[in-house]
């Protein structure tokens, strides 16, 4: 799967770092990998003004967060 990265995070002492973005269809989601090509996504996000594009495997996806997660999001903002 494609996914535009907007942000990458590896704890300390981790050899695991998180990367979250958008797929192509606009629906936000997280995915782990090693911290060595992580880390390499972070510093050229740094860089950047734009997302970088990265190709994940499905057993990477954390989490994905699609219109349905949004709309009960944006409800609980608002107080229903």
């Amino acid at each position: 799967m494609r996914v535009l990265v907007t942000q990458v995070s590896i704890p300390a002492m981790s050899t695991v770092g998180i990367g979250r973005g958008t797929d192509p269809d606009g629906n936000e989601v997280a995915f782990g990998g090693d911290h060595r090509p992580m880390r390499a996504i972070g510093e050229a996000l740094a860089e950047s003004d734009e997302p970088i594009e990265v190709w994940v495997d499905d057993w990477q996806l954390v989490s994905s967060f699609d219109e349905t997660v949004k709309e009960v999001q944006r409800d609980v903002r608002q107080g229903y």
